[in-house]
């Protein structure tokens, strides 16, 4: 059981893992100067860094729900699991859709500020918006392991690892995308870890993902706040 359930928790570091051995091949075939792939490689990490920090709320409060969510499922309240679940994705929302946008907006000026230099800014951006999806998994994972599932949140982060390789092959050596291509795909790889998480919790505590509630009826708002910023 620990050993799932410590996979499972460790989602960022193995999508961290699988860039930290396939890109400075990718983009040495890219730039042909090992010297620029450093550079390149350098700003993708401190993009990645400043992508962290929301991380470290997100798993406070996925880890926060997890005995309520057990000990009602053990009770078998399921009307209480999917309140908790529903409060716990809500809380998800409120953080990472303010800081994926003020990290977008802002990206090149917070890598400037911290780290003085203005590489990584771009590829923050799409990262940025890869945090809604991963603190959404990080919740879902947390539910799961909670009602005694700590297999299927590894299965489905397995998936979505394979979809990261498989779009750092095709994208981060073509030109039109270089190091943007590995932010694509460290999105795409948590939308499809995000939603096979969904369709686990649907089918074993009955819980949906209200995508209205939950992403479109904030997303004005925050989008409104972010192009105040600009």
């Amino acid at each position: 059981m620990a050993v799932p359930i410590a996979m499972g928790s460790a989602i960022i570091s193995v999508m961290g893992l699988v860039d930290s051995v396939m890109l400075p091949a990718a983009l040495t075939e890219l730039t042909g100067d090992s010297h620029d792939a450093l550079e390149l490689i350098g700003g993708y990490s401190r993009a990645n860094t400043i992508m962290n920090i929301p991380l470290i709320i997100s798993l406070s409060i996925s880890t926060s729900i997890v005995p309520f969510v057990a000990k009602a499922w053990e009770l078998k309240e399921f009307d209480v699991v999917h309140r908790r679940i529903g409060m716990g994705m809500k809380m998800g929302t409120l953080l990472a859709f303010p800081a994926a946008v003020g990290i977008a907006v802002l990206s090149h000026d917070l890598i400037g500020l911290i780290f003085s230099s203005t590489i990584g800014g771009q590829v923050l951006i799409p990262l940025a918006f890869a945090l809604v999806f991963i603190i959404y998994s990080q919740i879902q994972t947390n539910v799961l392991n909670a009602i005694g599932k700590p297999v299927v949140p590894v299965r489905n982060m397995l998936l979505g690892v394979a979809v990261k390789v498989l779009l750092n092959l095709i994208l981060v050596p073509n030109p039109n995308f270089g190091l943007m291509g590995a932010g694509y795909a460290v999105i795409t790889a948590y939308m499809v870890t995000t939603y096979l998480n969904s369709r686990s919790l649907k089918k074993y505590t009955g819980y949906s993902f209200d995508v209205k509630k939950l992403i479109r009826k904030p997303t004005f708002p925050y989008l409104a706040c972010g192009s105040g910023l600009l």
